[in-house]
């Protein structure tokens, strides 16, 4: 009862922190390496907690507004990236012939893994590391397996509408949509 109460405060806390946005990502005058950075760790403070649960939930946000890298760039948000797989959806436009694939690196079933790793630390259930502590979790890597074959399927026959601004209209382009999954650790 007593975690139950913990996990709603802390899930709370955190969504009420998602206008804050993230203050790791600032501008950077050099590259960053992000392999010196522990997977979960996506706001770059040298910890996994509920700080990288609520930047990894505002770079999901972002995705779904169309604006897939607004809060961090693409090798940033891999270090969120639970699964350890990543969506592309692969788009063909019949009008125009043209193929692209989109990647989608952050979703809400990232998110989950980072706030119940940071309250079993704050618990003081784990000392593993992030990475450790999910791959020793066999109800996550169920999970992750499921969502995983769900993404191994055959190209969409419908066509799937996008709107998009062009040359200051909103357009509407329909295109075909084959999504699938990569591996990424």
């Amino acid at each position: 009862m007593k975690k139950t109460k913990l996990l709603a405060v802390l899930s709370a806390a955190m969504l009420g922190c998602c206008a804050m946005g993230g203050a790791a990502f600032a501008e950077e005058t050099e590259p960053v390496d992000y392999s010196k950075y522990q997977l979960g760790d996506i706001n770059l403070d040298g910890e996994v907690d509920v700080d990288d649960a609520q930047f990894a939930l505002q770079c999901y946000s972002d995705s779904l507004a169309h604006q897939r890298f607004k809060s961090a760039p693409y090798e940033q948000q891999l270090l969120a990236c639970s699964k350890g797989f990543i969506i592309i959806s692969h788009r063909e436009y019949p009008d125009t012939g043209e193929t692209e694939d989109v990647p989608r690196v952050l979703d809400v079933d990232d998110v989950n893994p980072i706030m119940k790793y940071y309250v079993n630390h704050l618990a003081k259930k784990t000392d593993q590391t992030y990475e450790a502590w999910l791959d020793s979790n066999a109800i996550f890597q169920q999970s992750f397996t499921n969502y995983y074959n769900r993404y191994k399927h055959e190209p969409s026959t419908e066509l799937f509408p996008h709107t998009e601004k062009v040359d200051g209209e909103e357009k509407v382009i329909y295109y075909y949509s084959r999504a699938y999954a990569v591996k990424v650790r």
